[in-house]
């Protein structure tokens, strides 16, 4: 299962993840809101107001793991519901934990896990 979410990154690292996924036809602007990065549908960059330190905040998608870092992670225990915040399944799950769901943008909730111990799969 693939989760959104925000990563930021610095400059460098964007240049890295734009062509680590083959970025194209995107606007990237920095956290300060003055410059941008531009990606043409060429794959060619066009950059303004930039700064070595700049960093810019990017939705990505990621293969969800135990490891993944959640931004608002709901776990349903007897009945429930507990909210953890900038948290892992691997920190948070024990034996009383009936489930685990994810908060999504539009406020609705996806179901990572479950009590039998397992990630959910989409299908």
């Amino acid at each position: 299962m693939k989760i959104k979410v925000k990563k930021e990154f610095k400059l460098l690292e964007l240049f890295e993840y734009i062509k680590k996924n083959e970025v194209a036809d995107k606007v990237f602007f920095d956290n300060k809101g003055k410059g941008k990065v531009v990606v043409g549908d060429d794959r060619y960059l066009y950059m303004t107001d930039l700064n070595l330190t700049d960093t810019f905040t990017v939705e990505v998608e990621e293969e969800l793991n135990m490891e993944t870092d959640i931004p608002v992670l709901i776990e349903l225990n007897r009945g429930e519901f507990h909210f953890h915040y900038d948290s892992f399944l691997r920190g948070e799950k024990n034996c009383n934990s009936d489930a685990f769901y994810i908060l999504n943008n539009d406020m609705t909730m996806t179901l990572l896990w479950t009590r039998n111990g397992e990630l959910v799969n989409e299908n």
